[in-house]
């Protein structure tokens, strides 16, 4: 017993400054020795006294390793802890202790049990866990707010201008810039009749299926999707990103739009889809670019004189037809197969229009 009262001895010297440690000695056995008030207060089943007690009997933490234990007491091994141990209390708030295990070489095959209460602690991480848990769900709701309001972004507003306004950090303002650019307008023919004998909703369809060929041609060439308008696509190149050779890129793109028509209607043959024919007209030409409202509603647009000449040039396209401007085939040069077609005259305007239909292009380069 005299080394039971050095131990008790030494252990009050080593825990004078750590009131909150409960401690106890047991044998290899796991028969306690010795303890203070407060190692009782932490046992399960109600025990007033631990001395005498198997301790896996009122730890039940400890079931199932008592083999485990008795080697750690024999070989003086490792400490052994296990952490974050809950006893229910009379208050319903409930405490913590943090469990730890280790053997005293010096007093023989005799293990240092030791409770520490951590309840303050661990309350503190559940109340951290928590908030990183609002903050996870917070997060992945912003992420998910973020995902669609991109998603909507980039199909109610041109792709190229949606980039720039996801990677711009000043707010949206109205205004633009003036700069030359390409326009393109591509309008159905006979929708007005088709639209009479078709329910709403199959005209809705049938309009979608063609755009989607429609804007599929304009993308291949890097154009921008200004805007649809009933039965009319707008499009221009050179906005908002430069595009040196955009005339050529607008050609190109009006072209495919034909051709990518006219296999679509080859594959609607048989089929209870419609087959609308669209004129497609070419300008180029200065043009303000940019946003276009007020405080409430802005949209992107290319306005001036270039796109209204575009506008008034592709009601003149017939069904399959690519119509282009003076401007245009300068810009394209030799390269630009076209017929003549004259001059048009347009509404307050003095001046006389030439016109020309677009064959093909020559060494334009496919994509």
């Amino acid at each position: 017993m005299d080394d039971v009262k050095d131990f008790d001895l030494w252990l009050r010297l080593r825990t004078a400054r750590r009131q909150s440690i409960a401690y106890a000695l047991t044998d290899e056995h796991l028969t306690v020795l010795m303890c203070n008030q407060a190692m009782n207060e932490w046992a399960t089943g109600g025990v007033d006294d631990l001395v005498g007690q198997h301790l896996p009997d009122v730890f039940y933490e400890l079931v199932g390793i008592e083999d485990f234990l008795y080697h750690l007491a024999i070989n003086h091994g490792d400490t052994f802890a296990i952490p974050r141990i809950y006893r229910s209390t009379s208050d319903g708030q409930g405490r913590y202790f943090d469990l730890q295990i280790e053997p005293l070489a010096e007093f023989g095959t005799t293990l240092l049990v030791l409770a520490m209460d951590v309840t303050e602690q661990a309350l503190m991480e559940q109340r951290l866990r928590q908030r990183r848990n609002e903050l996870l769900l917070l997060q992945a709701q912003l992420s998910k707010a973020n995902e669609q309001l991109t998603y909507l972004l980039h199909h109610f507003v041109p792709q190229e201008v949606a980039r720039k306004l996801v990677s711009d950090p000043h707010l949206l303002r109205p205004g633009g810039e003036q700069r030359e650019a390409t326009v393109l307008f591509a309008d159905a023919r006979d929708f007005t009749s088709m639209a009479e004998s078709l329910p709403p909703d199959q005209v809705l369809d049938t309009l979608n299926a063609h755009f989607e060929v429609i804007a599929d041609a304009i993308r291949k060439y890097d154009g921008t999707l200004i805007e649809y308008v009933g039965d009319m696509v707008m499009a221009a190149f050179n906005v908002p990103d430069d595009q040196p050779g955009h005339a050529l890129l607008g050609a190109q793109a009006a072209l495919d739009i034909q051709r990518g028509l006219a296999r679509f209607a080859d594959e609607c043959l048989g089929s209870n889809m419609p087959v609308l024919h669209f004129g497609v007209g070419l300008n180029t030409g200065p043009v303000i670019a940019g946003y276009q409202g007020t405080r409430h509603l802005y949209k992107f647009a290319t306005l001036g004189d270039t796109t209204n000449v575009a506008f008034h040039i592709c009601s003149r396209a017939a069904g399959g037809q690519v119509l282009i401007s003076q401007h245009s085939m300068e810009r394209l040069g030799r390269r630009a197969h076209v017929t003549p077609l004259g001059t048009i005259h347009l509404k307050r305007r003095r001046a006389l229009l030439p016109i020309y239909e677009l064959l093909g292009l020559e060494d334009a380069g496919t994509r």
